[in-house]
């Protein structure tokens, strides 16, 4: 869950871990059966439903672009923003693919820029239109393979189309979401589009997960509900990293500077902190906070008078 204000993180509020005897879920005391991906996603949507101080928006990626969730998210008050395939959509009398009506609008002049984005770790211009459309006719379900879907028909459903397109200083168009959303009209065009931008930030949470920080891929836990009991203290503690990292309070960038300083690790000219870095430290610095609830600092002055006089001498031979 990430604020709607800046993007930063506040907390993680699920996880589920399929397994071959089903799923391990923070939602349910003993393993559950395996639900096709997009009911999982419906059931992670339910159960935050009535759970914050706030409504909730379900930011997600074009693999939920399915009608029979859209219409079934929108039916139970579920509020969502998901990227669309270039499917059809209807305006009036006309039903055509999303960018048939991007081509119109670019004809019309109607995108307008609102942001400077970072794209491939380099400048670049944010432009978006919007479109009231309707979406009409049968939804598809897959059933035992992805070859074999069930139509399943429902009333047309109005949605917001956000037409998001990332360009270049020179105009080159070099990415376009097509977003749908039921969003209420209050809540304009240029401010959904830099919700989903900030979507992309959580791949920094999975990237401090695996190779870059807890390793997640060389675990040795042999059992499911261990796996499921050490993703849940690492992805607390790779949230907190992501706290401290977009945070630039005094007492954050003083915590940086500490944490980076244990983590032993040396940064690049010009780059202040890295997030595995971040994550290093902050292992360390809990051992220390550890250390100090057992061992007064005269202690530890003790110890370091016994320890360093053999570190210095070195092996006997």
């Amino acid at each position: 869950m990430v604020s709607d204000r800046e993007g930063a993180p506040l907390a993680p509020v699920g996880l589920c871990l399929q397994a071959t005897d089903g799923v391990y879920c923070t939602r349910s005391y003993a393993p559950r059966p395996v639900l096709p991906r997009l009911d999982e996603v419906t059931a992670a949507m339910q159960a935050v439903q009535g759970q914050l101080p706030k409504p909730a928006l379900h930011i997600i990626d074009a693999e939920a672009d399915s009608l029979v969730h859209y219409r079934q998210w929108h039916s139970q008050g579920l509020t969502f923003l998901t990227r669309c395939d270039d499917r059809l959509v209807k305006i009036g009398q006309r039903r055509q693919k999303c960018s048939a009506w991007q081509g119109e609008l670019h004809l019309q002049k109607a995108f307008r820029p609102v942001r400077t984005v970072e794209y491939h770790g380099k400048k670049a211009e944010q432009w978006v239109a919007e479109l009231p459309v309707t979406l009409i006719g049968p939804g598809y379900v897959n059933q035992t393979s992805r070859k074999k879907k069930t139509a399943i028909a429902g009333p047309p459903l109005d949605l917001r189309l956000i037409i998001a397109e990332v360009r270049d200083h020179a105009g080159t168009v070099l990415a376009t979401w097509y977003l749908l959303t039921n969003l209420p009209r209050e809540i304009d065009d240029a401010t959904i589009a830099l919700w989903y931008y900030w979507r992309w930030n959580i791949e920094s949470f999975f990237k401090l997960l695996k190779s870059a920080g807890m390793d997640v891929e060389e675990w040795r836990q042999t059992t499911p509900a261990a796996i499921a009991r050490r993703l849940l203290v690492a992805s607390m503690a790779c949230v907190l990293v992501w706290q401290v990292a977009v945070s630039h309070t005094p007492p954050a960038e003083e915590l940086k500077q500490l944490l980076v300083r244990l983590s032993g690790r040396q940064m690049r000219h010009g780059k202040p902190f890295t997030k595995p870095a971040l994550l290093a430290g902050l292992w360390v610095f809990l051992a220390m906070l550890h250390a100090l609830e057992h061992y007064t600092p005269n202690e530890l002055r003790r110890l370091a008078d016994l320890t360093l006089p053999l570190l210095r001498a070195g092996p006997r031979r």
